[in-house]
């Protein structure tokens, strides 16, 4: 898919969620790269690479093969806020794809 396609996408995904931001992430080896973005996030979240292991939300779920959504960071820890997380995100939302390149 072409850049423009996939910003795009994540314009649709953010008004879908409500959501301030979002990033298109591909699995590049053993890493996560972000390849299209949309909203406010840093410059630097778009040359982010994510390990695909445990010690990351999206590459523990990459690797489960499910949907995770992680609501309420922003609030203080408590039995239903997990605390915000360390990049200020109040929610996150990994919902793994598979597509075939042909």
């Amino acid at each position: 898919m072409t850049s423009t396609v996939l910003k795009s996408i994540a314009q649709r995904a953010a008004k879908f969620c409500a959501a301030d931001d979002v990033q298109i992430h591909v699995v590049d080896g053993a890493v996560l790269r972000c390849v299209a973005d949309y909203g406010n996030l840093p410059a630097s979240a778009e040359r982010e690479l994510i390990p695909i292991n445990g010690g990351f939300v999206a590459g523990e779920a990459l690797r489960a093969r499910k949907t995770v959504h992680l609501r309420n960071l922003a609030g203080p820890p408590g039995p239903k806020r997990s605390g915000r997380a360390p990049n200020g995100y109040r929610s996150i939302l990994v919902a793994p794809e598979a597509v075939s390149a042909s």
